[in-house]
Parts: structure tokens; sequence; C-alpha cells
């Protein structure tokens, strides 16, 4: 291998890490708010099963509100509020 060939694949290689780590800050926010969904999914899924048990339509919304601020609460960084 030339010397110019070892360089060029050193820069390509420093390129592609350089790719890579400004890449990650929009993975880690995409996997915040996958999390955020996930965790309101699961409070529309207890409101519904609260329904389901006949309670009263005040304490099943009291319910879901409760559990959507402990969602934003607990994903502070990508929550919409």
């Amino acid at each position: 291998m030339t010397r110019h060939a070892a360089i060029a694949k050193r820069c390509a290689r420093a390129a592609l890490i350089v790719i890579t780590l400004a890449a990650m800050p929009g993975c880690a926010a995409r996997r915040c708010r996958q999390a955020l969904i996930a965790c309101r999914y699961e409070c529309q899924r207890q409101y519904q099963l609260c329904q389901v048990k006949g309670n009263e339509e005040y304490y099943c919304r009291n319910l879901i509100g409760n559990c959507i601020v402990q969602c934003d609460d607990a994903h502070p960084a990508c929550s919409p509020s």
C-alpha cells in the first residue's frame, strides 16, 4: 500500500467516525420520543382498562392524567410540553 493510499484510508475512517458521531443525537432523540410514546400508549391502555372495569369516568380521567404527567417527568428531554 502506498503512502497516499494509507492516508486516504485513515481520512475515510475519520470521516466515518465523524458522520457516525454527528448522527447519534438524532438517534438518541428518536429513542427518547419512542419511549415517551410507548409510555403514553400504556397510559391509554390503563385508561381503557379502567373504563372496561366500570369505574367512574372521573376516576379514569384522573388516572390517565397522572400517568401522562409521570411519562412527561420520566422523559423531560423529549416531552412536547
